[in-house]
């Protein structure tokens, strides 16, 4: 049960992480543009 959890909180936190590392990669491409 705990490395089912442990995994579950993983992915979480990578799919937060990553849609930040999107976000802030968008800004940077749209500071560029503008």
């Amino acid at each position: 049960a705990i490395s089912i959890a442990g995994r579950y909180n993983y992915r979480i936190a990578g799919l937060n992480l990553l849609t930040a590392i999107i976000i802030y990669w968008n800004t940077i491409l749209f500071r560029t543009d503008a």
